[in-house]
């Protein structure tokens, strides 16, 4: 209640980089792009990473720089300024 997330990110020995590991209502995933035209290149670093930990439940999230909220083999990629506008709940993967 009122408790900022918790944020981290993680990088390993072999170069695997996750941009934002947040703790909001799930465990989020989140890798962070500055391109406008989005492909499915940008979650492969996300696929390795939650295969690591098959415990913990992640969500897989990509922001960046388009206008089109979607979502391509589970993972959600959403614009930027939609998240930042606070225009975008996790839950129904909808801007309001």
């Amino acid at each position: 209640q009122g408790r900022p997330p918790e944020l981290s990110f993680y990088r390993d020995k072999s170069g695997l980089e996750i941009d934002v590991i947040a703790q909001w209502k799930t465990r989020t995933a989140i890798e962070v792009k500055s391109s406008t035209s989005p492909n499915s290149d940008f979650q492969k670093n996300l696929m390795k990473f939650v295969t690591l930990d098959e415990k913990t439940k992640y969500e897989t999230k990509v922001f960046y720089l388009g206008d089109r909220l979607f979502t391509i083999d589970g993972t959600d990629y959403v614009p930027w300024q939609t998240w930042a506008k606070g225009n975008y709940e996790s839950d129904n993967k909808e801007p309001r």
